[in-house]
């Protein structure tokens, strides 16, 4: 089925995750101020992580019912992501 993949565990097959919202993440680094890439990441990580929410329903909880947890993961995945383009 075009436009889905397996699932590894389950054999379940499910739409793939959208890429827009990398894509607009990767966007508004590139063009952008740090706190609209900023905003862009929180969208993006927020999708993949209800996109993985049928296989890994203890992360979907956590990142949904325990604001420390959401809040640390959601830094350190800026963190890690965020490398805005050198000066002109």
């Amino acid at each position: 089925m075009e436009g889905c993949r397996q699932n590894q565990k389950s054999g379940r097959r499910r739409p793939a995750a959208d890429g827009r919202s990398r894509q607009g993440y990767k966007n508004a680094v590139a063009n952008s101020d740090k706190a609209n890439a900023k905003l862009e990441h929180d969208k993006a990580l927020s999708n993949a992580v209800m996109s993985l929410m049928a296989d890994h329903i203890e992360l979907f909880k956590q990142f949904s019912d325990n604001p420390g947890f959401k809040t640390w993961l959601t830094d350190a995945s800026f963190r890690a992501t965020y490398h805005p383009p050198a000066g002109p």
